[in-house]
């Protein structure tokens, strides 16, 4: 799993404007959602309805999807823990960012539906509350490691949050909107968390390309960052 990662165990991190961006976009979705949970919208209701009208033998592929989101949970962190002490940062983000968002889900909840969150409502006769527990954390652990994850890995992770939300609508557990403000929370509380730790920019270090290069049959002495360098370049 160590092709999973991308730059440099020690690569320094700072705090980017993109962090700053996911809080601020991921909180006016939570919001904007949220105001509109008791309404009427005929294009949600139909989209809901849609995914809804299937077979009766889909509800298991429903019930596999929903599921799915908590499995690549569980296997980012054996990832993460596969790869000994060098990616403890990574591990911190995670229990930061779950940390924060837990918090948050639990004083809405209780402020709202006076009631705790449900981790695995398929276990229970309880309809889904907003915000979906299970998506704010499947959404918190994948937005916080994506800048560890080569575009590939970090990539899939947002196609399994899609099937997710998919999974959550064709259960009954919310409508289309719901789910999106619920991505919204989760983004908000993993951008929350690089804020304050700092987030890696995904680059191989100096030594990493020097080794690669020398593999590839073009020895090299040394390494130095171009002062410039355009996006296309």
């Amino acid at each position: 799993m160590h092709a999973w990662f991308a730059g440099s165990p020690d690569e320094i991190r700072s705090r980017r404007p993109s962090d700053a961006l996911k809080v601020i976009i991921g909180l006016l979705l939570f919001t904007w959602m949220g105001f509109n949970t008791e309404r009427f919208i005929p294009f949600e209701d139909a989209i809901a309805d849609l995914l809804r009208s299937t077979p009766e033998w889909f509800e298991h592929v429903y019930h596999g999807l929903y599921l799915l989101g908590l499995l690549w949970c569980v296997v980012i962190l054996i990832a993460v823990l596969s790869q000994g002490t060098t990616r403890l940062g990574v591990l911190r983000d995670i229990g930061l960012a779950a940390v924060i968002a837990a918090v948050a889900v639990i004083i809405i909840h209780q402020i709202v539906h006076d009631a705790w969150p449900e981790l695995l409502p398929e276990l229970t006769t309880i309809e889904g509350r907003y915000p979906l527990a299970r998506i704010v954390l499947v959404a918190t652990i994948v937005t916080v490691t994506a800048p560890s994850f080569t575009k590939p890995i970090a990539d899939l992770g947002w196609w399994i949050i899609g099937l997710t939300m998919v999974a959550a609508v064709g259960m009954e557990f919310a409508l289309p909107f719901d789910t999106i403000g619920t991505l919204g929370l989760g983004i908000a509380a993993a951008g929350a968390a690089l804020l304050i730790v700092g987030s890696p920019g995904g680059y191989p270090s100096r030594e990493e390309l020097i080794e690669d290069l020398t593999e590839l049959g073009v020895p090299v002495a040394d390494l130095e960052a171009a002062s410039v360098q355009p996006w296309d370049a």
